[in-house]
């Protein structure tokens, strides 16, 4: 696989965590360094935690959960979204009674960002390319549109309030749908 085409996958695969990101930095404040480490570091963690697990279980998870995991991606990011745009309805603007950071809240943020991850793994062990590269390339992009994202929606959700509530959601469950339907054509 060529360098371009690895950036260009981890790009694809890193966008999620660009769009959730800056949901969180709109509707959790403060953002500390302590918020944007763990957020960092766990969507990180599962994309690549997964991109590994789908390589290493190629045949298998491509064959069981690739008829599903477009499903779940968008479930989630539909979730997410549509609760952002009901808030938006109902002329609130977001703030988590806890730290999204942490616990639950955290893992189900990661496993949305990553799902399509495994799914990439696992064609890159059906057809024996190197994992290595693309496993850090995909790391440090993770990480930076995090960071990147955190910093956006912070601002932005600052700036523009609950119109940017308004902007997240509509990005989040046009995501969702976009999930669906590139799976779906192809």
């Amino acid at each position: 696989m060529s360098y371009f085409t690895i950036v260009i996958v981890a790009l694809g695969l890193s966008m999620d965590t660009l769009a959730i990101a800056a949901a969180v930095g709109m509707g959790y404040q403060p953002i500390t360094f302590r918020t944007v480490f763990r957020i960092g570091w766990h969507f990180t963690l599962f994309q690549v935690g997964l991109l590994v697990l789908g390589y290493e279980a190629g045949a298998f998870i491509n064959q069981y959960l690739s008829a599903y995991d477009h499903w779940l991606a968008a479930g989630l990011l539909w979730a997410i979204g549509g609760h952002m745009l009901w808030e938006w309805y109902e002329g609130k603007l977001p703030t988590y009674s806890s730290d999204p950071s942490r616990g639950l809240s955290l893992v189900v943020l990661s496993v949305a960002t990553s799902i399509d991850a495994l799914a990439v793994g696992g064609s890159l062990g059906l057809t024996g390319q190197p994992i290595g590269l693309a496993a850090v390339v995909l790391a440090v992009m993770t990480a930076g549109l995090a960071v990147v994202g955190l910093e956006f929606g912070r601002r932005l959700g600052g700036i523009l309030g609950r119109w940017a509530l308004l902007a997240g959601g509509v990005a989040l469950t046009g995501l969702g749908v976009k999930t669906l339907v590139n799976h779906l054509a192809g």
